[in-house]
């Protein structure tokens, strides 16, 4: 059951590092050290239990189970981000690779008296806005070929009735284990599939120009919209 909507999501009190965690197929993971936190709730680094690492390739993110932005994260996953799904689509578009990163499971867990929702998937890298807050702008190459990697990764979603909503350099994340890989986690939160593919549009030419022609007139809707149409 979808959990009710409020006005302000509360971020969960965090979980101990060690903590182990029983997804839905049985499998269990350990928690590492929590590397990041926001509207979605808390990531942490994740070790499975049957397969001692010394590098984290994992990542669970937990929020409240009454919260929400998980909640609809997590049913795009259930949904399509399966391995088996990804490699299928992968052989049918006759890509290298697809830019979804993989769902590996998700379960609940209690402490402290509250319950916890939790998502296992593949730990990511770095995001692109470091890389441009580092270079200011990326080559013409680079951000057609960033362009590319996104629709084949926006088809996947709209084929599968969600849209993003959310597209921004922030949210794509190269790979962990394999940094020349792009990968864009959906959030299955937008008005539109038109405004993801506009969206994207105006994402580019920001990465190529390093900014929007209408940046310095934010404070005009009028403007902005003539210079945008």
């Amino acid at each position: 059951m979808a959990p009710r909507r409020k006005e302000k999501y509360k971020l969960p009190v965090p979980l101990p590092e060690g903590k182990i965690l029983d997804d839905m197929e049985g499998n269990q993971w350990a928690l590492g050290k929590m590397i990041g936190s926001g509207g979605f709730g808390l990531i942490y680094l994740a070790f499975p239990t049957n397969k001692p690492e010394k590098d984290a390739r994992h990542v669970i993110k937990v929020e409240y189970q009454e919260n929400g932005p998980l909640f609809s994260e997590l049913k795009f996953y259930q949904r399509a981000a399966k391995r088996e799904c990804i490699q299928k689509w992968v052989k049918q578009r006759k890509l290298d690779y697809l830019g979804v990163p993989v769902f590996y499971g998700f379960g609940l867990t209690d402490f402290k008296g509250r319950s916890y929702r939790f998502m296992v998937m593949e730990r990511l890298g770095i995001d692109l806005q470091k890389l441009l807050n580092q270079n200011g702008a990326f080559k013409k190459l680079t951000v057609l070929q960033l362009g590319i990697r996104m629709l084949d990764v926006l088809e996947y979603i709209h084929e599968n009735e969600y849209v993003h909503g959310d597209i921004k350099a922030a949210n794509l994340l190269l790979g962990y284990a394999n940094p020349d890989r792009l990968s864009y986690p959906p959030l299955s939160a937008a008005p539109s599939r038109r405004s993801d593919v506009e969206i994207l549009g105006y994402c580019m030419l920001r990465w190529l120009c390093g900014k929007l022609p209408w940046e310095t007139n934010l404070e005009n809707p009028v403007a902005v919209q003539t210079t945008a149409g």
